[in-house]
């Protein structure tokens, strides 16, 4: 997921196929907003040099390079997946007034994001019809659940005066 640390190992050999110790290699990263935590390492005794990086905070595609002097650089290309829904924010719908018993004309849309802000995937959808409005006792409360709703729905306003909840 975005902001997640990963290691990205580079394999420098000679032309016999082995590999070289002691060679400094340079990491970098290109695109995506990524970091590197320590940019130049040393190979060891097998021409390996490990690097540990950091994801950007942008889904989508991510590229680091690891150079050697005197030879073409290696690209690393890595897809940083949003991370879990913290936030809804609404894309279209609100503000609608309507008759009793009709159903709205443009569906309550909301989208769901990760704490950076790009949109999660698994939580885009339908969201489900709405149930029947709870009965409200005693003092005044909200009859909505906490859970907001997902996605997209008709909604259908009830036939007589009441609270209608998506769930």
């Amino acid at each position: 997921p975005i902001g997640s640390a990963t290691n990205l190992e580079a394999l420098v050999v000679a032309a016999d196929g082995l590999g070289v110790k002691g060679i400094v290699v340079q990491f970098q990263a290109v695109t995506g907003g990524g970091t590197v935590e320590t940019p130049q390492v040393v190979t060891d005794d097998a021409g390996r040099a490990t690097a540990a990086v950091t994801l950007g905070t942008v889904s989508g595609a991510q590229t680091f390079e690891a150079s050697v002097s005197g030879i073409p650089p290696a690209t690393f290309a890595l897809t940083a997946l949003a991370g879990a829904a913290t936030d809804l924010v609404l894309v279209g719908g609100d503000g609608q007034t309507g008759t009793v018993a009709a159903s709205l004309v443009q569906p309550l849309v909301v989208r769901a994001t990760d704490q950076f802000g790009n949109g999660v995937a698994a939580a885009e959808g339908h969201s489900p019809r709405p149930r029947s409005p709870p009965t409200l006792r005693g003092r005044r409360r909200s009859p909505c659940s906490s859970a907001p709703p997902r996605g997209r729905t008709p909604l259908k306003l009830p036939s007589r005066r009441s609270a209608r909840c998506l769930s």
